[in-house]
């Protein structure tokens, strides 16, 4: 009997003891409200699936830098919605900040340029590409970068310096702001951001990704549906010659990404030009391509 009651009575202590400690720890909200980030950080400890959206703007910059996490090397993704660049802040040290729909704010020494070559340089098409196609539109400076669906766009030219891109594909709808000549944007989970962009300026941004991406999605599905619609009658499923040297053991194909096709034939079509440009038996000629086309691939693909 009495060891029943002490194991009643010890289970009953430590059940109030783990509510005790489970229990979400309160903090005098007057101290909370002196120091903004404290507050944030706190409510985010709580509730970490949950993110409380942003007013990013340059007046609230202070506060998105002190709930920002430091990150020595930064590789923004799909969710990323905002890469900005901080080099002219004289009151922190990083020069990019990022923000995410995933994730709290991250601050990087890394310039921006860095940021974003790391992620165009992970996508099947480079920047270098998509620049090469924007210029065939009329677009020479600030062209927007688009990938299937994740389209960033410039704020201004980044061919040299360091520059904001903002994500296009989780911008929901857009306020013009005529008296101070900026636009709000509104993103995804209510983030708020202020970008200093005159609206005629981001209209023409905003045309010229959609120009990009329709191209891209028609380059696409016009490549996919030449085999859709030009399907021969298969009689007792009996394959016709192509396919049946494709199944052939001895035959062998260079494999390759798109990004290296893409590559190869840029470098396939200034090879032309400077043929027909400085004549084909040019003694420099050769020396040239060697400094220009160094890749082994090339040589594969040319094969």
């Amino acid at each position: 009997m009495k060891s029943d009651f002490e194991h009643e009575q010890h289970q009953e202590y430590f059940t109030n003891w783990k509510k005790s400690y489970d229990a979400p720890k309160e903090l005098p909200n007057s101290f909370l409200n002196e120091l903004p980030g404290l507050r944030y950080a706190y409510e985010a400890h709580l509730q970490p699936n949950t993110r409380k959206p942003l007013l990013i703007e340059e007046d609230n910059l202070p506060f998105l830098l002190s709930i920002s996490q430091e990150k020595s090397h930064i590789l923004i993704d799909p969710s990323t919605y905002y890469v900005k660049d901080i080099r002219d802040r004289k009151d922190t040290p990083f020069n990019t900040i990022v923000f995410s729909l995933t994730e709290p704010p991250l601050v990087t020494r890394e310039v921006s340029k860095v940021v974003m070559e790391r992620y165009f340089d992970q996508k099947p098409l480079c920047y270098a590409f998509i620049q090469s196609l924007g210029k065939s539109f009329g677009f020479h400076q600030r062209c927007p970068f688009v990938s299937g669906h994740e389209i960033f766009i410039p704020e201004k030219g980044s061919t040299n310096n360091s520059t904001s891109w903002y994500a296009a594909h989780h911008i929901l709808y857009v306020v013009e702001l005529k008296k101070t000549n900026q636009m709000r944007v509104f993103i995804r989970q209510h983030h708020d951001l202020l970008l200093d962009i005159s609206p005629h300026s981001f209209k023409e941004q905003i045309d010229r990704a959609t120009t990009l991406s329709h191209v891209q999605y028609k380059l696409a599905t016009e490549t996919f549906s030449l085999f859709n619609n030009t399907q021969t009658s298969h009689r007792a499923d009996e394959l016709n010659i192509i396919e049946k040297r494709l199944m052939e053991p001895d035959f062998v194909s260079t494999c390759f990404t798109l990004k290296e096709f893409t590559h190869f034939m840029s470098h396939y079509r200034l090879s032309e030009w400077m043929e027909k440009t400085f004549g084909e038996k040019n003694p420099y000629i050769d020396e040239s391509r060697a400094d220009l086309f160094n890749d082994d691939k090339e040589d594969k693909l040319s094969k």
